[in-house]
């Protein structure tokens, strides 16, 4: 039918109840083929063979378009959270509160949609709940450079959007960034002991494998180390103080650049932003070494199946 109106041909989609983004796409698809599907359901053959096949009123269409604006922030959260080439959990708190904010209602919206919103609104409240206390995820966030300040949770920034401000002052959510700070600052102290001890340690086995005669530098060196002590405390603070970066940098890449500058935090970083928020990229982990493993290669190590995954995972893909 859509070769013979002049469109090109596209296969319906079918949603898949272990993955709720498919029915977003099926609800898409369907309203991308509007066209064709309303000439398949005036065509005498069609009806026909398909009698119970009943063509959509114009406000159930109109309901379907609706749907799909209401689910678009979904569908692309969803995505963001699960890609596997950059820090994903961190994200989680920004994302959960933008969709908050886009179910925000309208004097415009038509009462199926005002009835959509409330429903996404109550499950989000309910799967959300202790999102913005929980440490694990406060802690990749107050990590990232681009969430360190929190700057989607201004107060200031919803006093025009009722709805949202009550539901973020129910969830207490304005409080994230003074528990973030906080769990930053107790796991930077311990890091900071134990380097400490480790220092000692390292020290103490130095004086032992080197029994020399008094140098004045040691003096030097000594103080040298309170200082260095002294701008370690300061570490978080100097941290604290940095710019955000843009929502589109990497990361990963700043901290790699700014190791040097933030040696302890650096190495918090490195333990947080590397969670995933979803198991999608371990599924995804798991469909690749189904294809890599089978009855034709039993010779295949563990040991070399494993370097296969790695680079399949991280080489570049330009690469031939």
């Amino acid at each position: 039918m859509c070769s013979v109106i002049g469109l090109i041909e596209r296969q319906l989609i079918f949603d898949v109840i272990t993955r709720w983004n498919s029915t977003f796409y099926m609800v898409q698809r369907f309203m991308e083929e509007r066209i064709c599907l309303i000439a398949c359901m005036n065509d005498k053959v069609f009806q026909k063979h398909f009698t119970n096949a009943k063509a959509l009123e114009s406000i159930e269409w109109n309901n379907l378009e609706e749907l799909i604006n209401v689910l678009e922030p979904f569908e692309a959260a969803t995505r963001k959270l699960s890609v596997d080439s950059s820090p994903t959990l961190s994200l989680a708190i920004p994302l959960v509160t933008t969709l908050f904010t886009s179910l925000e209602t309208r004097s415009t919206d038509s009462v199926f949609l005002r009835e959509i919103k409330g429903i996404l609104r109550q499950s989000l409240d309910e799967r959300f709940k202790d999102i913005y206390q929980n440490k694990m995820i406060l802690l990749s966030t107050v990590l990232d450079p681009r969430w360190k300040d929190f700057n989607c949770l201004e107060r200031l920034l919803y006093q025009k959007h009722v709805e949202t401000l009550n539901v973020l002052n129910k969830l207490q959510a304005f409080e994230s960034k003074t528990l973030a700070y906080v769990a930053l600052k107790e796991q930077f102290d311990t890091l900071l002991e134990n380097d400490s001890v480790l220092s000692q340690s390292q020290s103490s086995i130095s004086d032992e494998a080197k029994n020399e005669p008094y140098d004045i530098f040691d003096i030097m060196i000594t103080n040298h180390s309170l200082t260095s002590s002294n701008s370690t405390c300061s570490e978080l603070i100097m941290y604290q103080h940095e710019r955000e970066i843009s929502r589109n940098d990497n990361p990963l890449k700043w901290w790699s650049e700014n190791k040097r500058k933030y040696p302890l935090l650096s190495q918090l970083a490195c333990k947080y932003l590397c969670i995933s928020a979803t198991s999608a990229p371990s599924e995804r982990m798991f469909s690749a070494s189904g294809y890599l493993t089978s009855d034709r290669r039993s010779r295949l190590t563990p040991e070399s199946a494993n370097v296969l995954l790695f680079l399949n995972k991280n080489m570049s893909k330009s690469v031939n």
